[in-house]
């Protein structure tokens, strides 16, 4: 009896280990269910390690996880537009982390920090403009458990398999991958990795390997889009948001009472993006917030940059990523300005000759 229950089972278990073999061998050998504590394991700080999961965005805790393992002297925080800061530019490379993309919203400085036990000397923050305009802010997606995000890795194995296992054979079938580029998988970890070559590098900065154009105007397409549309990060504004303000003031007082020396700038525009915003009228909190920010900074001595407009920089379009991420080549820029100005920040940066 217990044989004939247990062929059953088998007869019945088999047609789904079938379909569920491919999705799962993929996403196995790929990286993409490896847990963030394990690809922290895996960073031994080469020029060839990188992470780039396609089916999970499980940055918070990696960053997280990674600040921790790495105890950086000085760190990069913010969104995306921070994650182009290279280690190469710092005399002791080792003493630099870039947590770029750890935190999305203002008031999620503070709340990073809070769960950083080692503290880093100096932070050099990135802050995103549109944070500061209402008509973004209300409509943004907020994360009241952020902190159980930035602690532990939220991302479920069997919930990652059941998320994604019909996406990989989707996938498969447009030839968006090969078997063949999971031999990548060594050290590059997750699947955009291994395709791509596109993710995290070990310093915490973002590869974006062979995925942009090559055409600058086509870079800046959707940026265009989104002024026409007034959406996504380009929503309209006439007032500096107080409770932007407000956020932005309490993470500066965290920081003083930590010791901390905080390094803040508005990351660039595209120039073209930048004088089409300005041209259109409807942009005006940009034209106020440097000037309302820079006295809340100076009050603690710590320095404060206005990039909004990469021509600023001497740098016209082509170092653009997109219409509002600049590339390595304008970070290099800024983290040189950057250094100029503040000197604490000096006694870290590698001088260009």
């Amino acid at each position: 009896m217990k044989k004939r229950f247990w062929l059953k089972v088998g007869m019945i278990l088999f047609p789904l280990l079938v379909v569920m073999g491919f999705p799962v061998g993929v996403l196995t050998l790929s990286g993409e269910l490896s847990p963030v504590s394990l690809v922290v394991l895996l960073n031994n700080g080469s020029s060839q390690f990188l992470y780039g999961p396609a089916y999970s965005n499980p940055v918070f805790s990696y960053k997280m996880e990674e600040v921790a393992a790495q105890r950086p002297e000085i760190m990069a925080l913010g969104s995306s537009r921070v994650m182009q800061f290279r280690r190469e530019s710092f005399r002791e490379p080792r003493q630099f982390y870039n947590a770029g993309g750890a935190v999305g919203r203002l008031d999620q400085y503070t709340a990073f920090m809070l769960q950083v036990r080692k503290k880093p000397a100096i932070i050099v923050i990135g802050i995103d403009q549109y944070e500061f305009n209402e008509n973004f802010v209300k409509n943004a997606i907020r994360y009241d458990d952020y902190a159980l995000h930035l602690t532990s890795d939220r991302r479920a194995g069997l919930g990652t398999i059941a998320g994604s296992w019909q996406t990989v054979y989707r996938d498969y079938r447009m030839g968006k991958f090969r078997l063949a580029d999971l031999r990548n998988s060594i050290t590059h970890i997750g699947l955009t990795a291994c395709v791509r070559g596109e993710g995290f590098r070990a310093d915490g900065s973002y590869d974006y390997g062979a995925s942009l154009s090559a055409d600058v105007h086509s870079r800046l397409d959707d940026a265009f889009s989104r002024i026409e549309n007034r959406r996504w990060r380009f929503e309209t504004g006439d007032m500096v948001s107080v409770g932007g303000l407000v956020e932005m003031q309490r993470f500066l007082e965290y920081c003083n009472r930590e010791n901390i020396h905080v390094v803040g700038f508005l990351p660039p525009y595209a120039h073209a993006i930048y004088a089409k915003m300005m041209a259109t009228g409807n942009y005006r909190y940009l034209e106020e917030l440097g000037s309302r920010l820079r006295p809340m900074f100076e009050a603690y001595k710590f320095t404060f940059a206005d990039y909004t407009d990469l021509a600023i920089l001497g740098i016209d379009d082509i170092a653009v990523i997109d219409g509002f991420h600049g590339d390595e080549r304008a970070y290099r820029a800024i983290i040189q300005k950057l250094a100029k100005a503040d000197s604490q920040l000096s006694l870290y940066v590698q001088k260009i000759q």
